[in-house]
């Protein structure tokens, strides 16, 4: 690769569809502080991407292949299994969806029942533990995600107006059968005698413009934490440094960072670094899920921007996704300055820690695939440029699972297809499997798209300028699409980009 480079020196590599310009490779080595930065994550659906061992399918008598919101098979076993296949990709770090065991033994893994314990449906913790060994041994990273914010919904209300936002008043808590309730640490007792001083009473959030009901309303009915105790942050804090030292995961997705009050993050935060910190891993990352496109409304999670000890290392780009993504890429009918405007914000209000490693995305398990009608229209053409960005531009790219091999689900469920030979939209082919018919496995190494984003990894991996290099805007159109043009600079190196 470096006499090709060497031959062509200065001059420009076409690259469809985009252009690459690569000038002098020989570069020190990175410097432990940019770790995350040189990384790209490729993001499971644990459930959803491959099935290990069939024996744990109906482990707590939630499976239902065909159901969108059913216990489809996929495990931690399955996962390891298919380890190979996500390093040929290129990736250098994996995130799984959370562990924990759920309150109905649901998927995907967001209502919380023992935070202690890991759903058998995804397998033992055993299993989890020689995953990520194996992912360790391919030098892949493991990112758990991981819910502060809320349980399940073992809680209910009562009073007039429930479930609608009430505060201060609030309602009456009482678990819905007396029969199934939370374990310790979130259990009662003579310390917490009443569900009041574990759990927010005020209903469910109607308002999401109104940080109050934000932070101390219930999203979707799901019981929510009350953070801002003493007793809630230091059993959250304990509860996730148990993972770390169990499992070895080297980060944490952080769910639902906006419902959670800022003071529990500058308390949780720096405990969870501290500890990973003091069991050896000075890299350990923490980045948050602010679901809002608004930069002055995310940034303040970022590092000590709200005034406080420092808190995530970065987030998940929403703002970049809500205001370019789209209708620069997918639709093709924004601006290229947005693009532009966006880093603007990101070098005015985020800490200047973050700044260069927010986690980038095209798409997820919340939000409509880039090649769904409703986004691209099934255009990979289009999808190849906003790959090119993805993987050459500012941040830490983050690559749902599948996008590799053309899938096309809308909304949720439908953007939670199965990669095995499931039974479940199976790849793009933009419908639910008639009964009986047979799945189709998803790890096509010789598809298009998966040789395509295999090539910018290999880019990356050559020429550290694309991760570690500082960012120059070089062209934007300001009032429709059109050219965008950017340098990556590391010390003699420059990779130029033009689409």
């Amino acid at each position: 690769m470096c006499s090709f480079v060497r031959a062509w020196h200065r001059r420009i590599i076409a690259c469809i569809p985009a252009v690459f310009g690569i000038v002098a490779p020989d570069l020190d080595a990175q410097t432990t502080n940019l770790f995350w930065q040189a990384q790209n994550i490729y993001q499971i659906i644990t459930d959803r991407f491959y099935d290990g061992d069939t024996n744990n399918d109906n482990a707590e008598g939630t499976y239902a292949p065909k159901n969108p919101t059913g216990v489809h098979g996929g495990d931690f076993e399955g996962i390891e299994q298919k380890l190979d296949y996500i390093k040929a990709l290129g990736a250098t770090a994996i995130w799984i969806s959370p562990i924990v065991l759920n309150t109905e033994g649901q998927f995907h893994g967001y209502s919380g029942w023992n935070f202690y314990e890991v759903a058998p449906h995804w397998g033992s913790i055993s299993n989890l533990q020689l995953m990520v060994q194996a992912a360790h041994a391919r030098g892949l990273l493991v990112i758990d995600d991981i819910i502060v914010n809320h349980a399940g919904d073992l809680v209910t209300g009562s009073g007039r107006g429930y479930p609608n936002f009430n505060y201060p008043t609030g309602y009456a808590l009482r678990y819905q059968n007396s029969a199934k309730t939370y374990p310790a640490p979130f259990n009662l007792t003579s310390a917490n005698p009443a569900l009041t001083n574990l759990f927010h009473n005020y209903g469910n959030i109607q308002n999401y413009n109104d940080s109050t009901q934000v932070v101390l309303g219930w999203l979707d009915g799901l019981n929510d934490f009350r953070t801002e105790t003493p007793y809630v942050r230091s059993n959250m804090a304990a509860i996730y440094e148990y993972w770390i030292k169990q499992i070895g995961f080297d980060g944490f997705r952080v769910d639902t960072a906006l419902e959670v009050d800022m003071g529990c993050w500058q308390s949780f935060c720096p405990a969870i670094h501290s500890y990973a910190a003091a069991n050896g891993d000075t890299n350990f990352f923490m980045f948050a899920e602010a679901d809002n496109g608004s930069e002055t409304v995310v940034a303040p999670y970022t590092g000590t921007e709200a005034g406080g000890p420092f808190e995530f290392d970065s987030i998940v780009d929403y703002p970049l996704y809500d205001n370019v993504i789209n209708s620069v890429f997918a639709t093709a009918s924004g601006a290229t300055y947005l693009i532009q405007n966006h880093y603007d914000y990101v070098d005015t209000f985020y800490d200047p820690s973050s700044r260069m490693q927010l986690v980038t995305f095209l798409d997820n398990h919340d939000n409509p695939r880039f090649l769904s009608t409703s986004e691209a229209d099934g255009d990979t053409n289009r999808l190849e440029v906003a790959l090119v960005f993805l993987y050459t531009a500012r941040g830490i790219p983050c690559l749902y699972y599948g996008t590799e091999q053309g899938f096309d689900g809308a909304t949720d469920p439908d953007d939670r297809e199965d990669m095995f030979a499931g039974e479940f939209k199976d790849g793009p082919s933009g419908a639910v499997l008639q009964l009986n018919s047979p799945g189709v496995d998803n790890f096509n190494m010789t598809h298009p798209l998966f040789l395509w984003i295999a090539q910018l990894n290999n880019f990356r991996r050559f020429y550290p300028a694309l991760t570690l290099g500082s960012y120059f805007s070089q062209a934007n159109s300001p009032t429709r699409p059109g050219l965008f043009a950017y340098s990556r600079v590391l010390n003699a190196q420059e990779v130029f980009v033009v689409f």
